[in-house]
């Protein structure tokens, strides 16, 4: 996908990181979750900006003084919708697209076969 996906689902998951940050409403973080997702599913910087993220979500916890019980439930939010639904949904999506068609073990032998004879 092009950037520019990219870059606003990153600026929306910090905005709403901060927002979290200055209202302390919980709702924030799971919007900023859903948007570090889409983010992730755009780009594969996205993949190391979610873990940052769910990292930024613990020292923000702790700074804003909840209770460690509280900080990982607050954790778990994006790093349920942020990195694990996106990671299996996409390891899932490229399985099913290469190994799961019908035809695919006949395929990959007929080129296997093609390429040892000098065709392909």
């Amino acid at each position: 996908m092009d950037e520019l996906p990219f870059y606003a689902f990153t600026t929306a998951a910090v905005y709403y990181l901060a927002q979290w940050g200055a209202t302390r409403d919980a709702t924030k973080v799971l919007v900023a979750g859903i948007a570090s997702m889409l983010a992730m599913l755009c780009r594969y910087e996205g993949w190391f900006l979610a873990v940052v993220y769910v990292i930024c979500v613990v020292v923000m916890g702790l700074r804003l003084h909840y209770s460690w019980r509280d900080i990982r439930g607050i954790a778990l939010i994006p790093a349920l919708f942020g990195v694990a639904i996106a990671a299996v949904g996409w390891l899932a999506y490229n399985y099913l697209e290469d190994y799961a068609k019908p035809r695919h073990l006949a395929t990959e032998v007929q080129v296997s076969d093609l390429q040892g004879r000098g065709f392909a």
